[in-house]
């Protein structure tokens, strides 16, 4: 039997998700319940929208007993849909109505906020405490001071901002300016010129949340893609499992290696999609919360496989600011991932070795 591959390129996350390729492989099946059925690893039906600053795409596939209708199928889809406005309607930076964008303007006032807002500043809060700091959801008066949607490979000196803007942003970067109360959930910026940015974390939360919104309708067999946060439901139709391809940094879609995947989800950072290039030194889109600068690190990609997406996305990010050594070391207080480093010198490197 003749077999045929689906390849689609996967958008780029904001906040330092690498392009990833899903590897679809579309053939047919029998299964035996009594008569034969033939079970399609086609889509029954997807949706692809643009939420998040990325374009994001959800495909729902036939159920191995059939209990999933095209009708049904869309009308789940719908509900994702309006998951996705309402946690950018939560998280948005620059949706006045959002929780984010009310507590980075409140001047040091207690803001009332949604409960899966005050969820995810907590959880970011402990990946600071667990990193030395070094993780910091504060950055963002650092971040936007820089513009990495060029791809200019020979930028002018000038798009690098000024130093005394930097140190000035700087100033304002302390995740411990941030107080937490429990019983009125509310979260509040001590210092008034402080904004948060939840970049880092948040796709992978909503993936999470979408994971679950699908499963209790049902769905046995789905791709989320929020903009190459990948998170998957079970495996395809046939009962094969869903590829993964991981793309080789800075190459022109060659791939370096792949990953078979049932009900979990891959996510990938990297330094490789979102830059500029000055005098011959690149510039990338993960910034070092401790220098204002884009992190010098060895490592071009990192990609975790977990079962959690938000903790795969927080992370992978969090692997490529400490560097192959400090990374690999950090992961083993997470013995329930898995990891893939592609180092400065194009060397893979597995986590637990294989």
């Amino acid at each position: 039997m003749k077999k045929l591959f689906y390849l689609l390129k996967l958008h780029l996350p904001t906040h330092s998700i690498v392009s990833v390729v899903l590897i679809l492989s579309i053939l047919t099946s029998a299964l035996f319940t009594g008569c034969t059925r033939k079970v399609s690893n086609d889509p029954l039906i997807s949706i692809t929208d643009l939420f998040f600053d990325t374009i994001i795409q959800i495909n729902l596939y036939e159920n191995p007993d059939a209990s999933l209708s095209r009708e049904d199928a869309r009308s789940i889809l719908e509900e994702a849909r309006s998951l996705c406005d309402q946690y950018e309607k939560m998280f948005s930076k620059t949706i006045p109505e959002s929780d984010i964008y009310q507590l980075n303007h409140a001047d040091g006032k207690p803001v009332l906020v949604h409960a899966e807002t005050y969820d995810l500043i907590e959880q970011s809060i402990n990946y600071s405490q667990n990193t030395n700091d070094l993780v910091d959801i504060t950055v963002s008066k650092v971040k936007d001071l820089w513009d990495f949607s060029t791809q200019d490979t020979d930028a002018p000196a000038s798009v690098i901002p000024a130093e005394a803007s930097i140190k000035n942003a700087l100033s304002h970067v302390d995740y411990h300016n941030i107080l937490l109360d429990a019983d009125q959930q509310t979260v509040t910026l001590t210092d008034p010129e402080a904004a948060i940015d939840l970049g880092f974390i948040a796709k992978g939360y909503i993936a999470d949340k979408l994971k679950e919104l699908l499963v209790s309708k049902g769905v046995q067999s789905a791709i989320i893609n929020l903009g190459g946060n990948v998170a998957v439901i079970g495996s395809k139709p046939d009962g094969s499992p869903f590829v993964v391809g991981i793309e080789k940094p800075f190459s022109d879609g060659d791939y370096m290696d792949k990953l078979s995947i049932t009900d979990q989800s891959v996510v990938t950072s990297g330094i490789y999609e979102r830059f500029f290039e000055v005098d011959q030194t690149i510039y990338h889109h993960i910034i070092d919360p401790k220098t204002g600068y884009p992190v010098k690190t060895d490592l071009l990609s990192a990609t975790i496989i977990s079962d959690s997406s938000t903790k795969a996305d927080a992370l992978s990010t969090t692997c490529i600011l400490l560097g192959k050594d400090k990374a690999l070391d950090f992961l083993r207080q997470y013995p329930d991932v898995s990891a893939i480093f592609i180092t400065d010198q194009n060397e893979i490197i597995k986590y637990p070795n294989e």
